[in-house]
């Protein structure tokens, strides 16, 4: 799906550059998962870009398909489907896949904090 068909007043070199232009992708994801591994929840370790729905089973590089996650989750995950790795975790199932969703609003800031964070 293009962008412009996920935001149709989308024009111009917005719509060339795409709503991540001019920061990291792994800089979005810290920001939108919270710093915490999506599935267990752990903070200050290294964290892997996971795909919610695997690429091996169709899953896209899109950053709505893109969380978060410990080295053992994300190793424990491996190419399971989101639904079968989580099914006797319901809730949790439900709240990723919904922060999945959610818009890159906050884009604007997350580059401005980096860029704030690295040139003072």
């Amino acid at each position: 799906m293009s962008t412009q068909l996920q935001n149709p007043e989308i024009t111009g070199i917005k719509y060339q550059q795409g709503e991540l232009f001019g920061f990291k992708v792994q800089e979005y994801l810290l920001h939108k998962w919270g710093r915490k591994c999506a599935y267990c929840g752990v903070e200050n370790v290294p964290f892997e870009i996971e795909h919610i729905h695997p690429k091996s089973k169709g899953g896209s590089n899109r950053v709505s398909n893109l969380t978060i996650a410990c080295h053992n989750c994300n190793q424990s995950k491996g190419n399971q489907p989101v639904e079968q790795f989580l099914a006797k975790k319901p809730e949790l199932r439900r709240r990723i896949l919904a922060q999945a969703k959610v818009p890159l609003e906050d884009a604007a800031a997350v580059n401005t904090t980096r860029w704030e964070r690295c040139c003072i």
